[in-house]
């Protein structure tokens, strides 16, 4: 998974489990795949009307920061 951190680009790889929630919505859980870090949380996306993107919320905990996270997340289908 690639995103952007205060304007930083970062990789890392993560499980993800996920669920099609009244056709409409996903409800994703995800934890990090490397042990030495406690890196997991969950989001809830909206699905737009087109089905090429989502946007919504996510909540998790992170070892880096040492503390619970929230925030924005969107994703566009890539033509």
């Amino acid at each position: 998974m690639r995103f952007s951190l205060n304007g930083e680009s970062i990789e890392e790889t993560f499980t993800l489990y996920g669920k099609l929630v009244y056709d409409r919505f996903i409800q994703f859980e995800y934890e990090n795949d490397d042990e030495s870090q406690v890196n997991f949380g969950a989001e809830i996306v909206h699905i737009n009307d087109v089905g090429d993107s989502f946007s919504g919320k996510f909540v998790g905990f992170t070892s880096d920061r040492s503390k619970i996270v929230t925030g924005k997340i969107s994703a566009t289908k890539v033509k």
